[in-house]
């Protein structure tokens, strides 16, 4: 019985399309699809919990959400949908995220949600993240169009070193202009508020 159950979840996951596609907009402008591999095999629950958003199978999306922060060459994060879960309503926000995996935040461009969560939030690191691999669960990693997420990055720190505002650290408490170098070294500490970075599209590549 349990050998049929296994085989029945596994012919399940080999059916998914393993990719799934995030459209991108800053500032008004459109940027190419990222690309998005999923580890079913290795987050089954997670994967499917983002790939039901991304498809809007349960009523809601990502389109017209935000990567609103950013931690600078950490990690960019994005995608939460405010929306009313009634009592008893089974609608995918009123799950909870439980699972466990050996994945972790070694590298960029992975894909990553908080455990025993039921928001559709997600992050993308921009580095390593050994800080997270027990507080989120590696979920997949982004194969194509990362580009724009070291654009962000990349303007984020042009805009301390010139002296910019909006930016805070990670434990909110504001960074005051400074040097170009001590601006340099604090940068992997610093937490910006973004702004008009919007998720435009989503969907699922077979």
């Amino acid at each position: 019985m349990i050998k049929n159950k296994e085989e029945e979840i596994n012919k399940y996951i080999n059916s998914l399309s393993n990719y799934c596609f995030l459209g991108v907009q800053i500032k008004g402008k459109l940027y190419d699809e990222v690309l998005i591999k999923l580890f079913d095999d290795k987050a089954p629950i997670t994967c499917s919990y983002f790939r039901a958003t991304c498809t809007r199978r349960h009523g809601i999306d990502f389109p017209n959400t935000s990567f609103n922060y950013l931690v600078i060459n950490k990690y960019i994060e994005g995608g939460e949908i405010f929306a009313y879960i009634q009592n008893n309503n089974n609608r995918i926000l009123g799950k909870i995220k439980n699972e466990n995996n050996e994945l972790r935040h070694d590298k960029p461009a992975l894909l990553s949600m908080k455990k025993n969560d039921n928001t559709t939030k997600f992050i993308i690191t921009l580095g390593e993240m050994p800080s997270l691999d027990e507080t989120h669960i590696v979920f997949g990693e982004i194969m194509q169009g990362f580009e724009v997420f070291e654009l962000i990055n990349r303007e984020a720190v042009d805009n301390i070193l010139r002296g910019g505002g909006g930016a805070t650290s990670a434990g909110d408490s504001s960074l005051h202009g400074g040097s170009a170098y001590s601006a340099r070294n604090a940068a992997d500490s610093v937490g910006i508020h973004l702004e008009d970075i919007l998720i435009y599209s989503c969907g699922e590549k077979q």
